[in-house]
């Protein structure tokens, strides 16, 4: 309640009767946890904000995604084992490749609003981590991605998707 105060009023009345009132340079920063579509809640402890609160804030909304070879060099830094790798069948080491190939359909699917969920670095870092205990990269990609969408017929593209460039 004092938050809803301090935004509407610039100040707060505290039980004492005494009113606080914010220095003229006073600034709230929010972040909010919500990836791909903003109606589209699925971690865990995240809920809709309230309107009203929602209406009493300036949304500024800043994202800066890593172009492509910005995150490949960042995973071959911090995965050189994985970027080495070879795959058995083709005997080519484009597992790296592949996985950003991925990436770029899997962005280009939520540009367009067909995929609710974007592929962040976070999600990189996490198939990469669990190809490297499983050695399996379509498995991998749905351990650290596919596992997180809700509609199956998202699931469905997301896998015929993997198979294509996997297979």
């Amino acid at each position: 309640f004092s938050l809803f105060m301090i935004l509407e009023n610039g100040s707060v009345n505290l039980e004492s009767g005494e009113t606080l009132h914010c220095h003229k340079n006073f600034k709230i920063i929010f972040t909010d946890n919500r990836i791909g579509n903003i109606n589209y809640y699925k971690y865990h402890g995240t809920f809709e904000q309230n309107l009203a609160f929602l209406d009493r804030i300036n949304s500024v909304c800043y994202f800066e995604d890593y172009n492509e070879d910005e995150l490949r060099q960042i995973l071959q830094k911090k995965f050189p084992v994985f970027c080495e790798k070879y795959d058995r069948q083709t005997f080519r080491n484009d597992y790296l490749e592949k996985l950003l190939l991925f990436r770029k359909y899997v962005l280009e699917e939520n540009a367009r609003e067909a995929l609710s969920e974007t592929v962040s670095v976070r999600s990189m870092i996490s198939i990469i981590k669990n190809f490297m205990v499983l050695d399996d990269l379509p498995k991998a990609i749905e351990l650290g991605y596919t596992n997180k969408i809700n509609q199956d017929n998202e699931r469905q593209f997301v896998t015929r998707l993997v198979q294509r460039i996997f297979n």
